[in-house]
């Protein structure tokens, strides 16, 4: 099995092939791609989200998870002020901060609500927005 490692090559080859001895595999450096890494600096440079927006995966995001699905909107439920960081040690999983709980409701009708990166996603709303129905008619906000 190769073991894949994000970042280009700037772990020096006698590391590397040590590395790879010691676990018993072959490995090589693999570069992230030009888009998620766009993405990912799109994602820390936005504002902090806040609890009731509606968001969306960024474009570059939308392989990555179960929930939610892609173009499936979710409402963020809580802003975390100290991040958690999930995983096993050595993963890129253990990397991301999971800072923000979104809900969202499944094919079941089911609300789901998961922690999750914020930078992985992009703001299209609120639930404090105003609603235009159909007829031109504005509900008022809650």
């Amino acid at each position: 099995m190769e073991m894949k490692f994000l970042g280009g090559s700037g772990l020096p080859s006698e590391l590397a092939e040590a590395l790879g001895k010691s676990l018993g595999r072959e490995f090589s450096m693999r570069p992230a791609t030009l888009a998620n890494l766009q993405g990912l600096l799109t994602g820390m440079a936005q504002p902090k989200f806040e609890i009731g927006d509606i968001v969306v995966l960024r474009d570059y995001a939308k392989d990555m998870f179960k929930f939610p699905a892609a173009g499936a909107r979710s409402i963020v439920t809580q802003v975390l002020d100290t991040p958690v960081h999930v995983g096993e040690n050595g993963t890129a999983a253990l990397g991301r901060p999971h800072n923000i709980a979104l809900a969202m409701v499944d094919e079941d009708g089911d609300v789901l609500e998961f922690l999750h990166d914020s930078r992985m996603f992009e703001k299209v709303g609120s639930i404090y927005d105003p609603i235009t129905l159909p007829d031109g008619e504005v509900l008022p906000t809650v």
